[in-house]
């Protein structure tokens, strides 16, 4: 059995905490929740600490220190029940398909997992370091053969909405599942404060917009998309002194959740 997660999440300039549980699925229930329990996938780029936030979400464990990882096979799914604990509300054993997916270079596979798996919530997990801004590569600043074709985060997110567009029809039933959607931009701990503030700064305004205009496919419009700053590895701290935001991106996917229905009061 997993170890037990338990985190206090605070919600920012508000102060109200979300306290959460996470364990295992015994063997003698797994038949009967398998068939009920909603999918969390979290997809990107490879090597962008997706294994690493997955294996947090089963286990409440963030790595002491950077570690090589096995290549995630295609998918991999692991059942976890999921208590919390949100101002005087209580959630009680919530089971949910915690589903890890390969670093495709290709997108295809994520957008054909999304329609066959139709998830409640997807994370997306990218290095921040691979987030190039596009003047950089005009003005010759930023040697582009130092990423393969799909190497930088722009290229791959517009290359996911390519996919979603070929092979998600409008009528897809996993628009109607699909909750919300949670972007980590991960190992924020090797840049400085300014290189951080940049980069997130690109994103939002020309890497975003990729992902909300998948709603008319996805159904997801913008105030069910948000990006954070983290660091997952154990007391790591963004550049800037702030604390990693993978706390606040858990009570985000649980506010989506309880909004879109895949959680009843």
């Amino acid at each position: 059995m997993a170890d037990a997660l338990s985190a206090t999440l605070m919600k920012s300039g508000v102060g109200e905490a979300m306290k959460i549980t996470s364990t295992s699925i015994s063997f003698g229930i797994r038949w009967i929740k398998r068939y009920f329990s909603h999918t969390i996938l979290i997809a990107g780029q490879n090597s962008s600490g997706k294994t690493s936030f997955r294996d947090y979400l089963l286990t409440g464990l963030l790595p002491p220190h950077a570690r090589q990882m096995e290549e995630t096979q295609d998918f991999s799914s692991r059942l976890a029940s999921i208590s919390f604990h949100n101002g005087t509300k209580l959630f009680s054993n919530i089971t949910f398909w915690i589903r890890d997916s390969r670093g495709f270079f290709d997108a295809k596979p994520i957008a054909k997992d999304i329609k066959d798996q139709k998830p409640a919530f997807l994370y997306f997990v990218f290095d921040i370091r691979r987030i190039v801004e596009e003047p950089q590569i005009s003005a010759g600043l930023f040697d582009e053969n130092a990423l393969d074709k799909y190497g930088d985060t722009a290229r791959w997110s517009r290359m996911l909405g390519v996919r979603i567009e070929e092979i998600i029809p409008h009528a897809s039933t996993a628009k109607s599942k699909l909750c919300g959607v949670a972007i980590l931009l991960n190992k924020c701990d090797k840049i400085d404060a300014a290189t951080m503030e940049s980069k997130v700064k690109y994103f939002k305004n020309s890497i975003l917009p990729y992902f909300v205009a998948l709603h008319p496919k996805l159904g997801v419009g913008e105030t069910n998309i948000d990006v954070f700053r983290t660091a997952l590895l154990k007391g790591k701290k963004l550049p800037s002194g702030e604390d990693s935001e993978h706390l606040l991106a858990l009570e985000f996917m649980f506010q989506c959740l309880s909004q879109g229905g895949a959680i009843n009061d």
